[in-house]
This record gives structure tokens, C-alpha cells and sequence, in this order.
């Protein structure tokens, strides 16, 4: 979808990366009994690579792109849910043309990520569902497997986006 100008300058792209469970009385970057240590390095770095591109609060065109491609690539490979690959990072950083120096600045620093962190799980308790997906003010259907491409561009389409009919 990114990879169209005309699409991804209609599309906010708004990413939480909180983890399932949260305990919102404690520190939002602090792992819980329901976390691996490599999925709370990886709740992070996708924390600080919202800040570094630009997409804290969501973000259109050109920025939405480079987030998204970070994401895919970032994801690539885990094959269940949980199975965190933080090793990744610099690769998928690279491929994506997001900043690797100001991304590694934020993982480095507490004082850097844990206001990000902490701004994420108080935006996501709206988030009921995953994906959550809002097309036009309006949550598209949460209870379908195939929640794919054609769905959102069919989506995007119907709201106005000629470039997604």
C-alpha cells in the first residue's frame, strides 16, 4: 500500500508496539511475567524507531512508508507470536532508511524511551482488537482472517481514495 504515493498520502499510519498485557500502574518499559527479555528489546526498539522516523502519534507518505518497511522486515521471520527477533534492528533500520544512529541513541537511554513508552500504552488502551484499523473514523471489521491488502484498499476506495479503487 506505501509503495503507491498517491495511497500512502492518504493513509495515517498510527503504530502502538505495546505488549499484550500491561500493567499500567508500572514502568511501560519494564518486562512483565508475560514477556521474553528479547520481546521487551524488542517493544523498544519499535518505541524508539516510531520517534526516529517520525511516526510518534502516526504519520503519511514518504514517513508511513519507511515505518511500514522497517516493520515488515522487523517481523520477518517469527514464526509464533512471541518469538521476538531484536537482532534484526540494524538490518531492517538499513533496508527501511530510518536513522540507526538516532534509533540507537533511544534504545540506549531509559530517559529517552520510557516517555515513548509510556505515551504508547496510554494511547493503546483504546485498542481493543488487532489490527486495529480505522478507515475514515470508522473501525473496519476485526473478526475476519483476511485482513489483507484488498480489504483496506477496498476500504480506502469507498472512503475516497481513487488511487485505491
Amino acid at each position: 500500500m506505501f509503495s503507491s504515493a498517491a495511497i500512502a498520502a492518504n493513509i495515517n499510519f498510527t503504530f502502538h508496539p505495546v505488549p499484550d498485557y500491561q500493567d499500567y500502574g508500572k514502568d511501560p518499559s519494564a518486562c512483565t511475567q508475560f514477556q521474553t527479555p528479547r520481546c521487551c528489546k524488542s517493544n523498544i526498539i519499535e518505541a524508539c524507531v516510531l520517534k526516529a522516523s517520525g511516526c510518534l502519534g502516526g504519520c503519511v507518505g514518504a514517513s508511513a512508508g519507511r515505518l511500514a518497511s522497517f516493520l515488515g522486515c522487523f517481523v520477518k521471520g517469527e514464526r509464533d507470536r512471541g518469538v521476538c527477533q531484536p537482532d534484526a534492528k540494524d538490518r531492517c533500520l538499513a533496508s527501511a532508511g530510518i536513522s540507526a544512529n538516532a534509533t540507537n541513541a533511544c534504545v540506549d537511554d531509559k530517559e529517552q524511551y520510557e516517555p515513548v513508552m509510556a505515551a504508547l500504552v496510554k494511547q493503546s488502551r483504546r485498542v481493543q482488537t488487532y489490527p486495529h484499523t480505522v478507515v475514515n473514523g470508522k473501525l473496519l471489521p476485526q473478526d475476519t482472517v483476511k485482513n489483507d491488502e484488498a480489504d483496506l484498499r477496498k476500504a480506502l476506495c469507498d472512503a475516497g481514495v481513487k488511487a485505491a479503487c
